[in-house]
C-alpha cells in the first residue's frame, strides 16, 4: 500500500484497524470470532507502522476504527487517550448488540421495529459526534446498505446528525466502498 501511494504521488497514508472495548458477552464474542483485538496488539502494530515511516518518504499515520455504543464511552474515552492515535474513526456497527451490516438480526422483526432501529441507530450517531471523542465518523449511512433497514432513515435522521457533526470536531466519512450496483 505505501509504495502504491508513494506511486500515486500521496503525501501521507493512515492505516486504522477496526477495535471493539466493550465489555458485553455479545462484543466479547465478536470481537474473538473476527480478530477485532487492536486493544490488545496497537503497540506492535504501531512499531511496524514505525518502521515504515523511516522506509517510505511518506507521512504514515497510526490511527483505529472504534465501534462506538453510546454505553461503552468511558471505556473507549479510556483506551483512545492510553493509546494515542494520530486520529481516531468510529463507527456505529451494532444497535442493541445487532450487526446493522447483516440482515440476518432484522428478519423477524416487523416495520416498527425496524424503524426503531434505524432511529436508535441515528441517536447512536449524534451521540457519537457529541461524545467529542473522534475525528471521524465512518459511514453514517451504513444501515441503508442493510435491505432489511433501507428506505427507513428520513432527512429529520441525517439533519440532525449534520447539526451534531457542525457542532463537533468529528467529520462524517465518505466511503463508497461497498456500493455495487
Amino acid at each position: 500500500m505505501l509504495r502504491g501511494a508513494e506511486r500515486a504521488g500521496l503525501d501521507a497514508v493512515g492505516f486504522a484497524d477496526h477495535c471493539n472495548v466493550s465489555e458485553r458477552d455479545a462484543r466479547k464474542r465478536e470481537k474473538f470470532r473476527f480478530g477485532f483485538t487492536l486493544d490488545a496488539t496497537y503497540e506492535r502494530r504501531r512499531a511496524a507502522i514505525e518502521s515504515f515511516r523511516e522506509e517510505f518518504d511518506l507521512d504514515v499515520y497510526d490511527a483505529v476504527e472504534m465501534d462506538y455504543d453510546p454505553r461503552d464511552e468511558g471505556a473507549i474515552r479510556d483506551f483512545l487517550a492510553d493509546a494515542d492515535f494520530d486520529y481516531a474513526v468510529a463507527s456505529v456497527h451494532h444497535v442493541d448488540d445487532r450487526n446493522v451490516q447483516s440482515a440476518g438480526p432484522f428478519r423477524g422483526l416487523d416495520e416498527d421495529e425496524r424503524q426503531a432501529v434505524v432511529d436508535d441507530y441515528f441517536d447512536a450517531l449524534v451521540d457519537l459526534a457529541e461524545s467529542e471523542l473522534f475525528e471521524v465518523m465512518a459511514h453514517p449511512d451504513l444501515v441503508e446498505r442493510n435491505p432489511l433497514l433501507r428506505g427507513f432513515a428520513t432527512a429529520d435522521h441525517y439533519d440532525r446528525v449534520a447539526a451534531a457533526l457542525d457542532g463537533s470536531r468529528t467529520v462524517p466519512e465518505l466511503n463508497a466502498g461497498r456500493v455495487l450496483d
